[in-house]
């Protein structure tokens, strides 16, 4: 068996940009409405340059966690 076929490819679920910084920042740049995209990309630049480093720490620690579930999955998604 090849190792690619023991890792799942693009997962969200073992990404941490994707299940929880993400989010993080789409969460709180989207609490208004924007008039254009440039105020959009604005509103998401500050909450960026603004996260608290401990936040994403946080985020990155429960990696080998995630990635256990998602073994324990058979590399199907977790919740």
């Amino acid at each position: 068996m090849h190792l690619l076929d023991f890792w799942p490819p693009q997962s969200p679920d073992l990404n941490p940009l994707d299940y929880s910084i993400w989010w993080h920042v789409s969460s709180q740049a989207c609490r208004t409405r924007h008039p254009n995209i440039a105020a959009l990309k604005t509103a998401v630049d500050e909450v960026w340059n603004s996260m608290d480093e401990s936040y994403v720490i946080q985020a990155c620690s429960g990696f080998r966690g995630r990635l256990e579930r998602v073994i324990a999955a058979g590399g199907g998604y977790i919740d």
